[in-house]
């Protein structure tokens, strides 16, 4: 979680941290709410249910923001009530949550409309919707129940130690989720048939935006490894993790624009959808027949096909203009 080490008061070094901490947010939070600004923007007039949410992940991005600032802002001094301070404290624990989950399942939902394994990504998306429920639901019940043992709502800057359990229960939806989230990119990258430059181009930037989702995955278990050792850095790696989620969710989108822009101003000299690319090496023709040879064979060929039933032939060597590539933007 973004607060899941003791309050920033009562350690040294979690004092000193606190500018790097707001440092980190103030960093990345613009670039991954400009991302989707962008996003929804380029898609503006073709709304979906991943865009929906990826909006919903940069809003309660900027809530973590805004309430994390001032949550970090109190001091003795301040004049906040009490009962204010703990419920920033809860903001900022549960939009960390909204914010990656809502994030992944943007993405997933964004494979999802490439319309490929539809039952079994909307199966994992009632997953991934059930882990972030369970994953904001015991926020609240390790920390209600913790207050009467150590009256952690009482302090300068309220913060509740969650604990292993709850790190252990990150750990094992993180694993679950990011398995998801790469194996399915990699099963759909191959069965697309590489067809044109056109589909070529696709396959490229689908393999590039989806292979920067193991971005998260790293991130997360940066994140892990400091939250089980209680360091105060995985306040800093929080918000990285946040950043990061949001703007992996967006990159397919804006990666797509990006190619269009591209081959507007740089159009190919030669027509991608009329000129096939194959992914295998062409059969080379067998030699030229002697010229009466070759007029036996035709005048056999014909024979036979008067007693046909009207079958049309196609030219194995005809590209197959029937499959239509797929579109992001």
């Amino acid at each position: 979680m973004l607060v899941l080490t003791r309050s920033l008061d009562r350690d040294a070094s979690e004092e000193g941290i606190r500018p790097q901490v707001i440092l980190s947010g103030i960093i990345g939070m613009p670039i991954a709410g400009a991302a989707t600004l962008i996003r929804l923007l380029l898609r503006r007039h073709r709304l979906w249910w991943d865009d929906l949410l990826a909006g919903l992940s940069a809003l309660s991005l900027l809530m973590t923001g805004v309430s994390g600032k001032l949550l970090y802002s109190i001091n003795e001094d301040s004049t906040i009530p009490q009962s204010s301070r703990v419920g920033l404290y809860y903001i900022v624990a549960v939009t960390f949550d909204t914010t990656i989950w809502l994030s992944r399942l943007s993405l997933l939902l964004n494979i999802m409309r490439l319309g490929h394994f539809r039952r079994r990504l909307s199966m994992a998306a009632v997953l991934f919707s059930i882990a972030l429920i369970i994953l904001v639901a015991q926020i609240f019940w390790v920390c209600i129940p913790q207050d009467n043992h150590n009256q952690w709502k009482s302090d300068t800057v309220p913060q509740c130690t969650l604990g292993k359990q709850v790190a252990i229960n990150q750990i094992t939806t993180d694993f679950f989720a990011d398995v998801v989230l790469v194996a399915t990119p990699l099963l759909l990258l191959k069965s697309m048939l590489i067809k044109s430059k056109h589909s070529r181009a696709l396959w490229t930037r689908l393999a590039a935006s989806f292979s920067v989702a193991g971005l998260t995955t790293i991130v997360s278990i940066a994140h892990t490894v400091y939250l089980l050792e209680g360091s105060p850095v995985s306040l800093i790696v929080s918000n990285v993790q946040m950043s990061v989620s949001v703007v992996i969710c967006n990159f397919l989108v804006l990666s797509a624009a990006l190619h269009k822009l591209w081959a507007k101003y740089y159009p190919s000299t030669k027509e991608s959808s009329q000129e096939p690319t194959l992914s295998f090496r062409a059969a080379e023709r067998p030699p030229a027949l002697p010229q009466d040879t070759m007029t036996s064979m035709m005048t056999t060929f014909e024979c036979r096909t008067e007693d046909s039933q009207g079958l049309a032939v196609e030219s194995p060597d005809k590209p197959d203009t029937q499959r239509k590539d797929l579109e992001i933007v």
